[in-house]
């Protein structure tokens, strides 16, 4: 890829240059202005670079755009044009050293970077948070061989190879026997070019994973995983979640335990399951009279085990004793089946 940029046959990505230089916001505000208000997308992700208070950025421009060449673009502030003029449409103010990614995954939230304070001064550590970002992006897409320059080189072999066979016709008739052996030897060619094109790949995959390690070596994680394990996928991360949504609604504002409860939610999207799963519960015991066949149905598609009991069912969530609960083979009572309902909130979700 460095390659193809440095003849310049890179191209463009939509308005926007394929190249090994940031670019001034002045000279294309038109182009991210449809970006920004999703008119129009580029292929890479976009990454804006605000002023210092006191002038001047926080990271070497010219480098960050040559280590980012061909994986994203760079974009600083103009004189005419400034990042804080985006303010609303990528909700933040756009300021101060900020740096902000934009991905062209519409499901991918943008990235705020804030790159001042104490711990910000190294521009060194600059440089790696904001192409680690990026770098991150990049090694979750799974990329076709035209994309490498092993895949251009095959392509341009494939194409060649294409022209040779389409002398066959002349070939033949000047030497059919150089052709049959031409034929066999080019198909082998292909072959071993084949395997060796997939060997690549597999290294290709390989240095992504050993990157990936490389980026969060020295970053601690937030939490280790203990004994217990999810009885549905995510179910720990949905619980978790929502406890800290739960929270958040009665802590304190503009607090630091505010600030950093709001920003573990705003990066971290959740389906909701358990208050899904709570919703669904309370539907379906409301008036509770006996265990009909729906219900039963609907209970353990939840993963309850439901057994008998005498004169009661016995209700196992996921086959883990230590949630179960009794609930009688039929019922007057029309308030048994909310008070079955808040047990299992309670004990289970």
């Amino acid at each position: 890829m460095t390659q193809i940029i440095y003849w310049e046959y890179a191209g463009e990505d939509g308005c926007l240059p394929v190249d090994q230089v940031a670019h001034c916001l002045d000279s294309y505000k038109d182009s991210i202005d449809d970006v920004v208000s999703g008119k129009s997308a580029a292929a890479l992700p976009i990454v804006f670079v605000s002023k210092k208070p006191e002038g001047g950025f926080p990271v070497d421009l010219s480098l960050l755009a040559f280590k980012l060449q061909g994986v994203a673009h760079v974009i600083y502030d103009g004189d005419s044009v400034e990042l804080s003029s985006y303010a609303s449409e990528l909700d933040c103010e756009g300021k101060n050293g900020v740096a902000i990614i934009i991905y062209p995954n519409k499901n991918m939230k943008r990235k705020v970077i804030n790159l001042s304070g104490v711990h910000n001064e190294n521009p060194d550590q600059v440089m790696t948070r904001i192409t680690n970002a990026v770098y991150e992006f990049s090694n979750q897409i799974m990329r076709l061989d035209i994309d490498t320059w092993e895949g251009i080189q095959n392509e341009k072999l494939h194409f060649q190879n294409g022209i040779l066979l389409s002398d066959r016709k002349i070939l033949e008739e000047e030497n059919a026997e150089l052709y049959e052996v031409f034929e066999e030897q080019l198909s082998k060619t292909e072959e071993i070019n084949q395997k060796l094109n997939r060997e690549i790949q597999r290294l290709t995959i390989e240095n992504q994973a050993l990157r990936m390690q490389l980026v969060s070596r020295d970053q601690q994680p937030l939490m280790h995983m203990g004994e217990e394990v999810d009885f549905y996928e995510g179910e720990i991360r949905e619980i978790i979640l929502e406890i800290l949504e739960d929270y958040s609604r009665n802590v304190q504002k503009d607090t630091r335990r505010d600030h950093i409860v709001s920003d573990l939610l705003e990066n971290n999207t959740f389906e909701h399951i358990p208050a899904k799963r709570r919703g669904q519960i309370k539907t379906a015991l409301k008036g509770y009279k006996s265990l009909s066949g729906s219900l039963r149905g609907l209970l353990e598609s939840m993963g309850f085990v439901i057994t008998d009991d005498g004169k009661h069912y016995k209700w196992t969530y996921f086959g883990d004793h230590r949630y179960s609960a009794t609930m009688a083979k039929t019922s007057s009572d029309n308030r048994a089946g909310m008070n079955m309902a808040s047990l299992i909130d309670n004990l289970m979700l």
